[in-house]
């Protein structure tokens, strides 16, 4: 049912919309309107004819006629960048934009032109992004985590929280809703594999709404995903550090557009089912609607104030997942699906999602674009989907119910922190080995690796009360610290912070609303 429907979306589109080529043209700041450019245009006559002519009075003209111009494009640039945060739907972004743009931050992502593997190095396109395809999809028999033990996982999730949750419902889908959920999509130009982007879906929305409903409602109440769905482009985005180390890259997936729609509608209804029965662990910060980074830094940094202020020794314990999204084990991620209550119908549909993904990796050079062959996908949450994060959230819910009584979690996403807390040193010590000893359990059975080189542990201490310098080295692999960050606050930000989320909202507003008409001197 979905195939055809594609095929005629497909036909019709390629039909209206033919491919052609053509050149490429330099593009033009906005703001620069026809008169500014017959100004410009007349500047330069004016200029030349001072040059040629010596006249005193050509020279006063012509510098006054360049002084009033400038003044002219300034005030247009001004226009135009009030008129974008005027119309934005996200303030914040639009003015970093704005501020990247007027000082020249924004440059477009170097070409990906050679890689190294365990063997040798690549600088061939196609061979690259073959190179990245087998790593992305072979992640997780690449690391080192060999201890995945799904009786295991399911001991600790069922130990610690609910055994009973209530059944979630399949709730039939409108054509309104279907309609708004389109309509609400980000008008993007990208596309998947199909060539059709958020745009164009939009522009077609009224005319396929009914066709599409009843498919949504068909796949909903059968339990299947569509197969044609359920492929993805891959795009490598380099995260930081050497650019030809193919770990340093994230694979973002380009979904089809009608694929999001239909995430979406079941997003809304797991989501739904989530927080009426209050599954979501409170100490999880990332992705979820009503908290946020300064929800986690106001927690981190109000639990240290805390125990500082009752003469407490606490330090953190700071982790770092590789690969976490990619590494999620599609088994046990059903188990705990089930667990939660997705079952019946829904946990077949959840398991159709997951079950023979396919991806291509896709990688542009100055030549043209490179791709590998459809491969299949084993393991991982795709990132750019819209159910990715949600399901992750699921897949690590139980970590703060198990680490509880040792430790207070605050966890973003996969930026897992515990705090310990003790009387004294020895004690904290003793605390700190034990937490280890469990986290690394817990992600070891889940299937999730622990990256022991990038997990550090921190003391905090005030400036009145300074703590004892010895150091300990915990379980001989995780090494005290000095310093670090958390969610991009180093440890002197931590505990100077003095939390009032709205008072720093606005203030970061009102800086950002400064820099802008700083640079526009």
């Amino acid at each position: 049912m979905f195939q055809n429907f594609q095929n005629i979306l497909i036909r019709s589109f390629d039909n209206s919309f033919p491919t052609k080529l053509i050149g490429r043209t330099n593009i033009s700041n906005n703001w620069i309107t026809n008169g500014i450019k017959i100004s410009c245009k007349r500047k330069r006559e004016l200029y030349l004819l001072k040059r040629n002519s010596n006249n005193p009075q050509a020279i006063r003209f012509y510098n006054k006629y360049c002084s009033i111009l400038k003044n002219i494009i300034t005030e247009a640039k001004k226009m135009h960048i009030r008129h974008q945060i005027h119309h934005s739907d996200n303030l914040m972004k639009t003015t970093w934009k704005v501020i990247k743009d007027s000082t020249g931050a924004t440059r477009p992502p170097s070409p990906i032109t050679k890689i190294n593997t365990d063997n040798k190095s690549i600088e061939m396109p196609d061979e690259i992004a073959q190179a990245f395809n087998n790593f992305f999809i072979h992640v997780v028999e690449n690391s080192d985590n060999k201890q995945v033990d799904r009786n295991r996982s399911n001991e600790l999730l069922t130990k610690t929280s609910n055994p009973e949750y209530t059944e979630m419902k399949v709730i039939p889908i409108t054509e309104n809703e279907v309609l708004n959920t389109i309509l609400a999509l980000k008008t993007k130009k990208s596309s998947g594999y199909d060539g059709i982007s958020n745009r164009i879906l939009k522009h077609c929305a009224t005319i396929i709404i009914k066709p599409l409903s009843h498919i949504c409602n068909s796949s909903l109440t059968k339990g299947i995903f569509p197969d044609r769905c359920k492929y993805a482009l891959v795009l490598p985005i380099h995260k930081k550090g050497e650019r030809t180390d193919r770990s340093n890259y994230r694979p973002i997936s380009l979904i089809l557009s009608l694929s999001k729609v239909l995430e979406i509608l079941m997003h809304n209804r797991l989501n739904q089912h989530l927080n009426s029965n209050n599954i979501i662990a409170l100490e999880q910060y990332g992705f979820r609607k009503e908290k946020n980074i300064d929800n986690a830094i106001f927690s981190l940094t109000n639990t240290i104030a805390n125990a500082l202020n009752k003469k407490q020794v606490i330090a953190g314990l700071f982790c770092d997942l590789s690969k976490a999204f990619d590494s999620v084990n599609h088994s046990i991620s059903l188990q705990k699906l089930s667990h939660y209550g997705v079952r019946n119908t829904c946990h077949s549909w959840f398991k159709s999602y997951l079950t023979n993904r396919q991806q291509k990796v896709v990688i542009s050079t100055n030549e043209g674009k490179h791709t590998t062959n459809w491969d299949t996908v084993n393991s991982g949450v795709p990132q750019g989907s819209v159910l990715g994060p949600l399901l992750f959230l699921l897949y690590i819910n139980d970590l703060p119910d198990s680490l509880r009584k040792l430790a207070i979690p605050v966890i973003y996403a996969d930026d897992t922190s515990l705090l310990i807390k003790a009387t004294n040193a020895m004690e904290l010590h003793d605390k700190v080995n034990n937490s280890i000893y469990h986290i690394k359990e817990w992600f070891a059975v889940n299937g999730l690796t622990l990256n022991l080189d990038k997990t550090n542990i921190i003391k905090f201490s005030s400036k009145t009360r300074k703590e004892t310098s010895n150091h300990f080295s915990y379980l001989n692999t995780i090494k005290e610290m000095n310093n670090l960050s958390f969610l991009d606050r180093s440890k002197q930000d931590i505990i100077a912070e003095k939390p009032n989320r709205q008072f720093v909202a606005k203030t970061k507003q009102r800086l950002l609303c400064d820099l802008i008409n700083v640079t526009l001197l």
